[in-house]
């Protein structure tokens, strides 16, 4: 019994004099340190590691940034913080780096599933800003790190998202906001499917209306041809008694994709005559100056008007002349 108590006092006495393990008159237990604060004081200079020993090895040194403390495993990949039976609370960082970020989404975990409502009109009240966070925020981190968190960043403000989506604002023990920005996908995906609904019936409506357009195109296009067959349509026959009256006759050719003609009979006692063009709602588009008297004529170029289906007529003296159709496609 002598003998097992005079080596415990030797390796005290040695450990303490080589300053590697220190046992304090309270308990504390100190490595690289002669005077333990805590009941483990592990301290580790800069050009110290301390290993746990495993058949990949995981280290514990000073060769994290700016000479912080790093936790690594000896390879890539092999070093884990909890498993899928007991998982770790809470990690609290400024700063999280990886290849994935997996988040559990299976159906077997969840109750009270139901659609999205409203997703595209919410999102549209979301505003997306620019901003910087503040200083004060990083006073303790390395100033060459302070001056990349405070650069331009986008995102949200939460108090204005807690009115729209409050379930994906989260307030911390000290009362700051954060959002739960991947819960962002899901709506923007019923938001985007909602839209997407809105362009295929637009479009459809539009094919629709595509086809009663060209349907009265081609209504339009026999009329016209057949006024064109009509012996009072002829620039060169004119009934009789027609010699003080405003005429225009159908345009050619019609219809037209670079310029058309427009014949004309102006009497020559008319002042101010103009031939004047007008769209399908009624709406004046332009009026042209007829200088010419008689038997006269009006080119239109395509590049005056936007495809589609037009009127014209001639107006002087008072006098309105009947109108004709014309057609202009590009």
């Amino acid at each position: 019994m002598k003998k097992l108590f005079l080596l415990l006092t030797l390796l005290c006495i040695l450990f303490s004099a080589q300053a590697q393990l220190k046992i304090s008159t309270y308990g504390n237990v100190g490595i690289g340190t002669t005077t333990p604060q805590y009941k483990f004081d592990l301290n580790i200079g800069t050009v110290d590691t301390f290993r746990i020993h495993t058949w990949t090895n995981t280290y514990i040194d000073q060769s994290g940034a700016y000479g912080s403390l790093c936790f690594r495993p000896e390879m890539d990949y092999y070093l884990q913080l909890g498993t899928s039976q007991k998982k770790v609370g809470q990690i609290w960082a400024f700063e999280i780096r990886g290849l994935w970020e997996i988040e559990y989404s299976d159906s077997r975990m969840k109750e009270n599933i139901r659609p999205i409502e409203n997703a595209l009109q919410r999102i549209c009240q979301v505003e997306g800003v620019q901003y910087t966070m503040k200083s004060e925020n990083f006073e303790e981190i390395p100033e060459e790190k302070r001056e990349e968190f405070t650069h331009n960043e986008y995102g949200v403000i939460a108090q204005n998202l807690q009115g729209i989506f409050p379930e994906l604002v989260v307030p911390d023990e000290d009362g700051n906001y954060g959002v739960k920005y991947t819960r962002f996908i899901p709506i923007m995906v019923e938001a985007i499917k909602e839209q997407q609904n809105m362009i295929d019936s637009l479009q459809q409506k539009l094919i629709e209306e595509r086809s009663l357009l060209m349907e009265s195109i081609h209504e339009l296009q026999n009329e016209i041809s057949l006024q064109q067959e009509m012996p009072n349509n002829n620039f060169n026959t004119m009934p009789q008694g027609a010699g003080d009256m405003l005429r225009v006759f159908q345009n050619s050719p019609n219809p037209f994709t670079e310029a058309t003609i427009i014949h004309c009979y102006v009497p020559e006692d008319f002042q101010n005559v103009q031939l004047c063009v007008y769209d399908m709602q009624g709406v004046r588009q332009k009026c042209i100056p007829v200088s010419g008297r008689q038997h006269t004529e009006v080119q239109i170029s395509a590049e005056e008007l936007p495809a589609g289906i037009y009127s014209y007529l001639l107006m002087g003296n008072g006098q309105l002349s009947d109108a004709k159709l014309m057609i202009l496609t590009k």
